[in-house]
């Protein structure tokens, strides 16, 4: 799909369903507050609009997926310790 450079709430919770992890609107709304924080870098326009430029959603994303936690096995043998 070709997406578009700048993203509304909704645009934007599809985009990063579809390339990264499952998120919904909502979400990033929550994470928009001001008290919690923590969500991708959005512009303001007005009281209500809100929008995501695609660049900063791959950057927060990316942030946000990691690789394998833990301790490493090795043909499903745990390390001793």
């Amino acid at each position: 799909m070709n997406w578009p450079e700048r993203m509304n709430r909704k645009e934007a919770a599809r985009y990063l369903t579809a390339r990264y992890f499952r998120i919904a609107p909502q979400t990033l709304a929550k994470y928009a507050c001001s008290t919690i924080g923590g969500g991708p870098n959005f512009i303001r326009y007005g009281w209500r609009t809100v929008v995501y430029e695609r660049s900063a959603l791959d950057q927060w994303a990316k942030c946000r997926v990691s690789g394998p936690q833990g301790p490493q096995h090795i043909s499903g043998v745990m390390p001793s310790l």
